[in-house]
């Protein structure tokens, strides 16, 4: 008489094919779900970026020489406290006539950002009030400058080489002398006067770094027989990023950019799948520059 059914060693292999597909399967869903998470993450970054974006223009289409803000000078509840080398802009000169929601100064992915926002950027009783020379930088990064490669890459020398080998020493001991002279200041017209200017570079080989302002990207032409085709558009020039040295944010793959004429790119960190390392500001000489800046003014 024969039996049916399976024999134990039939069953034990079924269950081990089983186990191996469900093991495929959740690798790959887990890695999907990764993809899917990183893709939000960058998204709602991109979003606030874009809102900060039209606040920004506004306040430049209003101020005097059409100049977009600061950087950051002023600190405290009373904005009485002087600060140096902070590069996010002067709160106070956007907020709440051009910004007024100031969860947009943080990544909503950040972690901790939205919570920064409640106990770091209100002060008085109860923490009732917006203290807007409290805004920083911990998630986006500006500088109120135009900044191109050209001034803090040596002329000829590739922005992906490592260890600042490319670095163009001027530019980082103007900058240094900058931040210097902002530690220095007594007074907030002073503080505020020193970043206000340009900054002036000691080097025959490039163009000091104008102050960031509508049209400035009439001060790039090359050609000029050819204005319109040589000068870089606004949407070369970055405005606001990520703040690259916090790669947990992205799954440690790239930063948001904003760009002058208000749109949002998204860069791969230097070295990620091969990435040319090329463009500013997501580089390695950039974030060599920036190491160095705060060995020097820590």
């Amino acid at each position: 008489m024969k039996r049916s059914g399976f024999t134990l060693i039939e069953l034990l292999a079924v269950i081990a094919i089983v186990v191996i597909l469900a093991a495929i399967l959740l690798t790959a869903l887990a890695s999907a779900t990764r993809k899917a998470r990183g893709a939000a993450l960058r998204a709602s970054c991109q979003n606030s970026l874009r809102q900060l974006g039209l606040s920004l223009k506004m306040y430049a289409k209003e101020s005097k020489g059409q100049k977009y803000p600061t950087m950051k000078y002023a600190d405290g509840d009373d904005c009485d406290q002087f600060v140096a080398g902070e590069f996010f802009f002067q709160g106070d000169q956007m907020y709440p006539k051009y910004l007024t929601d100031p969860f947009i100064t943080v990544c909503p992915a950040d972690r901790g950002g939205l919570e920064r926002v409640h106990k770091e950027f209100h002060c008085g009783p109860g923490l009732q009030h917006i203290c807007p020379c409290k805004f920083d930088g911990s998630s986006y990064f500006y500088t109120g400058w135009f900044i191109t490669l050209e001034h803090y890459v040596t002329p000829g020398a590739d922005p992906a080489a490592p260890n600042g080998k490319s670095l163009h020493e001027p530019f980082l001991t103007a900058l240094s002398d900058l931040i210097t002279r902002q530690g220095a200041a007594t007074t907030r017209a002073e503080a505020q006067a020193i970043v206000d200017s340009d900054i002036k570079l000691q080097s025959g080989t490039q163009c000091d770094v104008w102050r960031l302002r509508e049209g400035i990207e009439r001060i790039g032409i090359t050609d000029i027989n050819n204005p319109p085709a040589s000068a870089p558009a606004q949407g070369q020039i970055p405005v606001v990023w990520d703040v690259v040295s916090d790669m947990d944010r992205h799954l440690r793959s790239g930063s948001n950019v904003l760009y002058m004429d208000g749109h949002v790119k998204f860069q791969p960190y230097p070295g990620y799948k091969r990435y040319p390392e090329t463009q500013h500001p997501i580089n390695a000489t950039w974030l060599h520059l920036m190491g160095r800046l705060e060995e020097l003014h820590p």
